[in-house]
């Protein structure tokens, strides 16, 4: 199965990692086994197989707190923050005060933990399955997956990887219908900022983190 990667997402890689401009953009990755590099603890599929198994043991926990403790930690370091906020928030971002900045990027984690924790809230026998690790643009990995749900069809979710300073890091979600996190973040977003700016988008991610844990 060919793959293609989400504008949005070629952007956040093209900030992590630029490459010559002779690299091309856009193109479908071909599946391939893993590369030699990608054998340490911190490779793409390593990376992205910890964090759903952390994932997966939160949803056999009933209580919403307890989840969200346990996916917050994994959250910072599965996911490269500071490259998707500085692909969804651009011009915001780049003016933004560093004291802005963290206070963006903790309320982003806060949410980002506390929307996982609502979304898998139980457990019914699902199975993570990572299908396969292929080349995308600009030196990104693509982790195809699957969840697998016990009598229904399984439902593809795909992770864009992008390595800054020896790290691979998680930089969009895609489900399997190509829907793209990043892009839905960065519409949504996007709107506030333009009516609020980054402190009306730092309290309205804490607002929301809030409405989820109080649910």
């Amino acid at each position: 199965m060919r793959f293609r990667l989400p504008a949005l997402a070629a952007v956040a890689l093209a900030l992590a990692a630029p490459l010559p401009a002779a690299a091309q953009q856009g193109a479908s990755p071909q599946p391939q086994a893993a590369a030699p590099a990608d054998t340490a603890a911190e490779s793409p599929q390593a990376v992205v197989s910890a964090f759903q198994g952390v994932l997966k043991q939160a949803m056999q926990t009933g209580d919403f707190k307890t989840r969200y403790g346990a996916l917050r930690t994994p959250v910072e370091t599965s996911f490269h923050l500071d490259v998707m906020l500085r692909t969804i928030a651009g011009a915001d971002w780049r003016k933004a005060s560093d004291a802005q900045r963290q206070a963006l990027r903790e309320a982003f984690a806060d949410l980002t933990a506390a929307n996982y924790a609502a979304r898998f809230h139980s457990y019914s026998g699902q199975e993570f399955e990572v299908l396969e690790v292929a080349d995308g643009p600009r030196g990104a990995r693509i982790v195809r997956t699957q969840i697998v749900r016990p009598g229904k069809e399984p439902i593809g979710l795909n992770y864009v990887m992008a390595e800054q300073d020896g790290h691979w890091g998680i930089v969009d979600v895609v489900l399997g219908g190509g829907v793209s996190e990043l892009a839905t973040k960065k519409s949504e977003y996007g709107t506030i900022l333009k009516r609020q700016g980054i402190d009306g988008l730092i309290e309205t991610l804490r607002i929301k983190s809030r409405e989820l844990t109080a649910a």
